[in-house]
């Protein structure tokens, strides 16, 4: 490649203003079709945090990385009990224009994005305690109804229903509709998914509490030195991520009952 270009057939002088205005170009003309990726130093060991608030910005003119961190936003159980959990403000860094004070020591926290403890555990190989963008994928048959019973003999159909902390998402609501009969209404929808994530529930060989147990165990957290499977830190974090997948099927339950108005 010849001195004085960026790639053979783009005649652009690798001069700061020259490339400073490619950028500028790029993210004109360019940023919603071609996305460039890079590992970026210091900003890629903060760790995530769903409920953190977090922007990265290049700096034109600056030539410059600027990465600008809030707080942590409160969790609906901090938000009722009227308090922090001690990690509500992270450390921002030098140059953060959050405006949030932070004391020496705090851990910084940014945000990888809208993410499911799925694709947490599968691209980061960690899972998120309380995550807001958690769905459990509930897998289950429904009997038809009324005429729709009677015209199609009543086969039964399988249905993937999404459930999020706050219930199922509204066109898996709909298909259960559906697959019941035009008879029935979104309350019954709703009911029909309840019972279906109570049978979920009950054929799991262990309860959300007894998983907690293990979790928090001195083995589970990869400590003590013990052998078997809770000294197995790969272990720890799928029973982790079992238990998380646990917490948000029981949440998106009792949203059904209060969305139905039970």
């Amino acid at each position: 490649m010849e001195k004085g270009k960026t790639h053979p057939g783009l005649e652009i002088p690798l001069s700061k203003k020259k490339r400073k205005l490619f950028n500028l170009m790029y993210d004109a003309l360019l940023s919603s079709k071609v996305k460039w990726h890079a590992l970026c130093p210091l900003v890629d060991m903060a760790n995530h945090s769903s409920r953190a608030s977090s922007e990265m910005t290049y700096a034109y003119f600056g030539d410059a990385l600027e990465l600008s961190v809030g707080g942590l936003e409160a969790t609906e159980g901090e938000r009722q009990g009227g308090g922090g959990n001690g990690n509500a403000a992270a450390a921002a860094g030098a140059g953060a224009a959050s405006g949030v004070a932070f004391e020496q020591g705090q851990q910084v926290f940014i945000s990888y994005g809208p993410q499911t403890n799925d694709s947490l555990l599968q691209y980061y190989g960690f899972v998120e305690e309380a995550n807001p963008n958690d769905v459990y994928r509930l897998v289950w048959e429904v009997d038809g109804v009324g005429e729709r019973k009677e015209r199609e003999g009543s086969p039964p159909r399988k249905l993937t229903t999404a459930m999020s902390r706050s219930g199922p998402d509204e066109a898996s609501v709909e298909a259960v509709m559906e697959a019941l009969g035009p008879t029935k209404t979104r309350s019954d929808a709703l009911r029909a998914i309840h019972a279906a994530a109570a049978r979920e529930a009950a054929s799991w060989p262990t309860t959300a509490a007894e998983d907690a147990k293990a979790v928090n165990s001195d083995g589970a957290q990869g400590g003590g030195g013990g052998g078997g499977l809770l000294g197995d830190a790969r272990f720890a974090t799928a029973l982790a991520f079992r238990l998380q997948k646990k917490r948000v099927l029981a949440a998106a339950a009792k949203s059904c009952l209060r969305q139905a108005g039970i």
